[in-house]
């Protein structure tokens, strides 16, 4: 059922991309429906970037702290099914990293948690 979807009604993301640039570098200007895909692109590059380090002070507490009182391992297990789940779907369905790459971000960060409560809890 999933197969051959594609976004914004006919064309793939990366080739509306592709063909706005090109638009762009010839007539020195950004066509007007193309803002709101480059803002979406910026956009998603912040959030990408921002979810390197979303759970870094915790992973860094953790670590000063050498304890993971308070902290159940349940709830990054949860998550780590949640993160995993979306990430299988994205790359299935071969939606672009940049779709489902915090997901990837995180995951890894609630692996390196996960790792750490069970290191801290022995």
């Amino acid at each position: 059922i999933l197969q051959g979807y594609r976004m914004g009604g006919g064309s793939t993301s990366s080739e509306r991309l592709a063909e706005c640039t090109k638009i762009f570098m010839e007539s020195q200007g950004i066509p007007g429906d193309c803002g709101s895909l480059y803002l979406s692109k910026l956009l998603g590059s912040f959030v990408l970037l921002g979810s390197l380090a979303f759970k870094v002070p915790q992973i860094l507490k953790l670590k000063k702290n050498k304890s993971a009182d308070g902290v159940t391992i349940e709830q990054f297990a949860l998550e780590f099914c949640v993160s995993a789940m979306s990430i299988s779907f994205n790359y299935h369905i071969q939606a672009p990293f940049s779709t489902y790459g915090e997901s990837f971000f995180i995951l890894v960060q609630n692996f390196i948690i996960v790792f750490q409560i069970r290191h801290y809890n022995k």
